[in-house]
């Protein structure tokens, strides 16, 4: 199988002779044999047009079988089953040159290329081939008109250097270099600069050398390193905004860390008045809308109760006078195990259908109630844990309201004396309890209260027992008992109480106090006398029992002055 370079080099080939055929004669594809023959190849060595035909046929078959040339089968190119061969004809011939002629053939030129190269004393020779044999172009001598010279390697003490003489002819494409050699030379001192000594590296004192072998001439010293100039780095405090430094030490010169500052972390704010006294920063998000306070909690909204559980380790101010709460509606302000800290302002009003819930936690939780007073007949503040209470502004006051009195018994019906043969009287009825106070404040835990206000914390008094009703009229009939009194509520039910002063308040602006028991309902008169010997009279009533009266909290409060 003939390549693809072979198979187009014998195209080339005969491209040529059918050029040059082209010109000699015409090509006659149907040439009878009795026809004097012009120079059969068989005969004389010289071309006729039968010769021509017969390297047409084996040129058609080349390029018909080369399935990556683009000539393709040809209807007037005839197979011989026989033989194999290929019958061609005179447009046969014709489309062939025509193919050929499309083709980008150089007619045998290559490039040029140096057969004798040129010196000082003679010429050279350059050659290349073409369609008519070999074509030659005499280079000049080297000499400084023709030639560029250049220095391409410099002669050092160890090695010859190099002189290239270059001749350049653009027309031929034809460019050549001669190379002459330079002898070598002595050596060649160079001085070598001193180098300083630094505070870690060592110096050098200067010294010279060969610049092409590195041949020392003059040796170079070493000079010591001269060490660190250390200076203080001084210790930086650290504020509630930045992280402060330990003092430290650094060198003047290389500015070499020799001892290593520390961070010292940032202090906490110190809050004072709800801001940091030193940055201003707010220790609170404040919330004048309830809306917005609204979407931060979980809801849960029955219709007559609504409960904001608020779960964000975010410090938040409510201002409940902007809050515009509905006066039907009672709100449970509920403070998850997540929450952060919290502050519940107003202008002075008071609340009775606001109710305050801490859920349970590791650590005491911080509320803070401003210009706020809650009055309620429930618990207002009920913490799961340890809670920090603290109060500021004009004045605040927590209490619930006292407990429901007892009705008053009913009186007895009225009778006829028994003697005349009448109905007894009945008795008078009893009075109803009066009913225990709530707690406003309960904690599980301990209770830190911060007074920095006028504050007055108490628990609600009992209610009153009802009075007893009297007798009916007539046969002797009793009065009613009165109702028992109900218990006054604890100020305060905690573990531990303690009560701590702030911004000049003193323990003359808290006031704790327990509610007082409701007193006992009296009892019911009796009216008539039985007439008949040996029956007492009627009594009175019995009076209700006075309920229990409560101190200011459940255990002993400490003041801390």
């Amino acid at each position: 199988m003939k390549t693809k370079a072979t198979k187009f080099l014998l195209v080339m080939a005969f491209a040529c002779f059918i050029v040059t055929l082209s010109f000699l004669m015409p090509v006659k594809a149907q040439a009878a044999e009795s026809e004097p023959a012009v120079g059969d190849v068989y005969v004389d060595g010289k071309i006729n047009s039968k010769d021509a035909i017969y390297l047409l046929q084996a040129l058609a078959y080349m390029v018909e079988l080369d399935g990556e040339l683009a000539y393709t089968a040809n209807p007037y190119v005839e197979d011989n089953p026989d033989d194999g061969s290929i019958k061609v004809n005179a447009k046969d011939a014709l489309m062939l040159l025509q193919y050929l002629a499309q083709m980008d053939v150089r007619m045998g030129e290559s490039d040029w290329t140096l057969a004798t190269q040129p010196t000082f004393e003679a010429a050279g020779e350059a050659r290349r081939k073409v369609a008519k044999g070999i074509e030659t172009y005499t280079v000049p001598a080297v000499n400084s008109t023709d030639y560029t010279a250049s220095v391409t390697r410099e002669p050092r003490c160890d090695a010859e250097g190099e002189k290239t003489y270059t001749y350049n002819n653009a027309a031929l494409a034809l460019s050549i270099a001669v190379k002459e050699p330079i002898a070598r030379v002595d050596h060649v001192e160079t001085a070598v600069d001193a180098v300083a000594p630094t505070c870690t590296g060592i110096g050098l004192t200067p010294g010279s050398k060969c610049r092409f072998c590195n041949l020392v001439f003059v040796a170079q010293n070493t000079i010591p390193a001269l060490g660190h100039t250390e200076v203080n780095d001084a210790a930086v405090e650290p504020t509630c905004t930045a992280e402060g430094k330990t003092a430290g030490k650094h060198c003047s010169v290389c500015n070499a860390i020799t001892v290593a500052q520390e961070s010292i972390p940032m202090k906490p704010h110190s809050f004072k008045d709800f801001a940091c006294s030193v940055c201003s920063k707010k220790e609170y998000k404040e919330y004048t809308s309830y809306v917005e306070y609204h979407k931060l909690c979980s809801v849960s909204d029955n219709g007559s109760t609504v409960t904001l559980t608020y779960n964000s380790p975010e410090a938040v101010e409510l201002r409940l006078d902007l809050f515009n709460l509905n006066s039907g509606t009672t709100y449970i302000f509920k403070f998850g195990s997540s929450a952060g800290k919290a502050k519940i302002t107003s202008n002075g009003a008071s609340y009775s259908n606001v109710r305050i819930v801490v859920d349970s936690r590791v650590g005491a939780y911080d509320l803070v109630l401003t210009n706020v007073s809650f009055t309620s007949g429930t618990t207002i503040i009920d913490a799961k844990s340890s809670l920090n209470l603290g109060f500021f502004g004009g004045t605040c006051s927590i209490s619930t309201s006292n407990g429901t009195n007892g009705a008053n018994g009913a009186k007895g019906e009225n009778g006829l004396n028994s003697n005349l043969g009448g109905t007894p009287s009945t008795t008078g009825k009893p009075g109803g309890h009066g009913t225990s106070a709530a707690v406003p404040i309960t904690c599980s835990g301990t209770l830190e209260i911060t007074c920095a206000a006028s504050v007055t914390l108490k628990g609600g008094n009992g209610g009153k027992g009802g009075n007893g009703g009297e007798s009916g009229d007539s046969a002797g009939a009793d009065g009613g008992p009165g109702g028992n009194g109900g218990n006054g509520a604890y100020a305060i039910t905690a573990s531990v109480v303690n009560v701590y002063f702030a911004n000049g308040a003193t323990r003359s602006h808290i006031s704790i106090n327990g509610g007082s028991g409701g007193a006992g309902g009296t009892g019911g008169d009796a009216y008539g006398t039985e007439f008949v010997e040996g029956i007492t009279g009627a009594k009175d009533g019995a009076n209700g029992t006075a309920g229990a009266t409560r101190g200011p909290a459940n255990v002993t409060v400490n003041y801390v002055e």
